[in-house]
């Protein structure tokens, strides 16, 4: 077996289970968290304390990569890192979750999660930066990164879609803490997988050097435009796109009232169903990415179907609970499956779009950009849905997704390519 398809292997299995752990986790939490204090507000500071934390990080990741010279240690001390933060929260459940009708038991518990999620948050900012940075180690050329990418959307369905069915069995049949234990042992793995990862003394090249003429430096102003364009437009379209699966869930749930129809066990049903369809969308990418970045008319509708599906589901917002919630399922389903076909394209495109020495630059910037605009729409998110309800959250949220797609749309087709290419493939 080749370098490469061992490397593959090795990150999409680590990715796979450090995802499976955290995501179990991270879901099990904030439905624990609605079920037994029915606080929305508290669910939305879950997973915006998730992120804030890791600004810090992500505005300074070009530096910290510089500093740092073997990227698979670091990787490997963040799972070390994630599995020591969870063993006061072990701790604790293991002593205190003895009582279910304990109110302000459940209420000190939640708190206890949303402060050691924050911590680990903040570590898997590191883990994240560096995982990007990696990949210039291991893949000798386009292709193999653009495969790598690939293979990184498939890990998170993966571990998306494993997590939701863990977490489900898990938070059904057995107490909190085995979701807290199985998050533990999959850091471990996952560490150690990272570790053995076998990288390139020098980084590769995937982007067109800079151009000198005065036609192509004008070009170059222009594209550097458009670039920036796709990239935040790309960013926040990430950063909130998930709300229906995350803070969205409990508050479409909470507007059913007393219906029969709770969080509790649609909530994973739906996660399933998400993650299946994303996990679709991904298989299909991983195989034809390199024909769907090149047709213009599919990327297009892409990009159309991002920006304009959401809206469909207002035509069915009066209809019975039952209609509701199976033209929402439907609704949401089809854009993860959508999405799933964009994400790894804006991965690989991000790529290209920046020299190595500029792409941490821009990550970083594009990150800090999408937490901090995202985390004050996710608090407008949450003020909507508790004052007026979530027909006019989930209509801000369509109108949102709306914008950003048009971004994305209007940069790529006006976006002018250099004729030359790159021969390259270490600097």
């Amino acid at each position: 077996m080749s370098k490469f398809k061992i490397n593959n292997l090795k990150y999409t299995s680590s990715l796979t289970l450090s995802l499976i752990g955290s995501e179990a986790f991270k879901l099990g939490s904030s439905i624990f968290i609605f079920k037994f204090t029915g606080n929305l507000w508290l669910v939305t500071f879950l997973y915006l304390l998730l992120q804030l934390p890791s600004v810090i990080v992500y505005l300074f990741s070009s530096k910290i990569v510089k500093k740092v010279k073997s990227d698979k240690l670091i990787l490997l001390i963040c799972d070390l890192l994630s599995f020591a933060i969870l063993i006061p929260p072990l701790i604790t459940f293991i002593i205190l979750n003895k009582n279910d009708s304990n109110n302000d038991l459940k209420t000190t518990l939640s708190i206890i999660l949303i402060t050691f999620s924050t911590l680990l948050g903040f570590i898997h900012s590191f883990r994240f930066i560096f995982l990007k940075n990696i990949i210039y180690f291991i893949a000798d050329n386009n292709d193999q990164m653009q495969k790598f990418n690939a293979t990184n959307s498939l890990a998170t369905s993966l571990g998306f879609i494993a997590s939701t069915i863990l977490s489900f069995f898990l938070f059904k049949n057995l107490s909190f803490y085995w979701l807290i234990t199985m998050n533990m042992i999959t850091y471990l793995v996952s560490g150690i997988l990272y570790y053995s990862l076998k990288v390139n003394k020098e980084a590769t090249v995937f982007s067109a050097p800079t151009s000198t003429g005065d036609v192509e430096n004008k070009q170059d102003k222009s594209n550097l435009a458009k670039s920036w364009m796709f990239i935040l437009s790309g960013s926040l379209l990430i950063g909130i796109f998930l709300f229906p699966n995350t803070s969205g869930l409990s508050q479409y749930f909470n507007s059913f009232g007393n219906s029969e129809y709770k969080i509790d066990n649609w909530g994973f049903y739906f996660s399933i169903i998400f993650a299946t369809f994303s996990l679709i969308g991904v298989v299909i990418v991983y195989f034809f990415q390199s024909k769907i970045k090149k047709s213009k008319p599919l990327f297009i509708a892409i990009i159309a179907v991002l920006g304009t599906l959401n809206f469909v589901w207002l035509f069915f917002i009066n209809s019975e609970a039952k209609v509701n919630l199976i033209s929402y399922v439907s609704i949401i389903a089809l854009q993860q499956f959508t999405y799933s076909l964009f994400i790894s394209i804006y991965y690989s495109t991000s790529y290209e779009l920046f020299s190595k020495s500029h792409f941490h630059k821009q990550n970083g910037i594009a990150i800090v950009f999408r937490i901090l605009l995202s985390s004050m729409i996710s608090v407008l998110f949450t003020l909507i849905s508790t004052k007026a309800g979530y027909l006019y959250t989930y209509l801000f949220y369509s109108l949102i997704v709306f914008i950003c797609a048009t971004g994305i749309l209007v940069s790529s087709l006006t976006y002018k390519k250099r004729k030359d290419k790159i021969q390259s493939k270490h600097n």
